[in-house]
């Protein structure tokens, strides 16, 4: 019993890691990163030139890799609570048949 409780504490402590993890990426995959995105250096500044933060953020690539990363974690996350629901139910529905 004592391995059953150590697979069923690490899974919950991953599921819980996966969750917070989530919920962190849910509003970062839509912003820019926190570090300023390198730039060439120039001694001459920009000339006719709109900010444009949309586009900016839009083109992050590490905003794109958050974002990539955060929906292929999302469709494990479903595929996992479906698989979990799917064997709790098939080992209850045998319990109950014994």
């Amino acid at each position: 019993m004592a391995d059953a409780m150590t697979v069923a504490d690490t899974v919950a402590a991953t599921f819980l890691r996966l969750e917070h993890s989530l919920r962190e990426a849910r509003e970062a995959q839509w912003t820019t990163g926190h570090s300023p995105a390198p730039r060439e250096d120039t001694t001459e500044r920009a000339k006719g030139q709109v900010n444009d933060p949309t586009f900016t953020a839009f083109s992050d690539t590490r905003r794109q890799a958050v974002r990539a990363a955060y929906v292929e974690a999302e469709a494990e996350h479903t595929a996992i609570m479906r698989t979990m629901r799917a064997a709790a139910a098939h080992l209850e529905a045998a319990l109950a048949a014994d």
